[in-house]
């Protein structure tokens, strides 16, 4: 094959949905398995009282972390970083929206609250201006050190919510 050929080649196979897309197969993954479209009817999961499963440990999983007990580290710890490639965690907005509820109870102004507000955006139009609102009010101890306002509002702003 020429190198003309071969570059081609490698554009198909890094198409989405292509057979060897290994990102898209990430992204799938980490929706199932770990944050937002796990099947809470599969045995594995009698019992299991949340949304978000924070630590998948092959049979175990867990709502835990090592370092906070607040429903907000289970799944911040889940999305941080949120970097523009992290709409790949958008699609369900049901899912999004409970997901955000059992996280926050409805408060942003905790720890992960940045990042929470982020995610939920992914959940639709609606849900984006509501988060870049509460952005712009948000207390600076509440933007985590790896992030910062203007990162926030520029995401906010940006971000297409599928």
């Amino acid at each position: 094959m020429d190198r003309a050929g071969a570059v081609g080649q490698g554009r198909r196979e890094r198409e989405p949905g292509h057979r060897g897309d290994l990102d898209a197969v990430h992204r799938g993954a980490v929706r199932a398995q770990l944050l937002t479209n796990f099947d809470a009817s599969e045995p594995v999961y009698s019992g299991y009282g949340h949304k978000i499963v924070a630590l998948n440990w092959g049979g175990k999983r867990d709502y835990a972390t090592w370092f906070s007990p607040e429903p907000a580290a289970m799944l911040g710890i889940l999305l941080i970083p949120m970097s523009p490639s992290s709409t790949y965690l958008a699609g369900d907005t049901a899912r999004i929206e409970t997901n955000v509820a059992e996280a926050t109870g409805g408060k942003f102004d905790q720890k992960f609250g940045d990042y929470l507000l982020m995610y939920s955006a992914l959940a639709g139009e609606e849900q984006r201006k509501a988060a870049l609102a509460t952005a712009e009010k948000l207390d600076e101890r509440w933007i985590d050190d790896g992030n910062s306002r203007s990162y926030l509002l520029a995401w906010l702003m940006s971000v297409k919510p599928s």
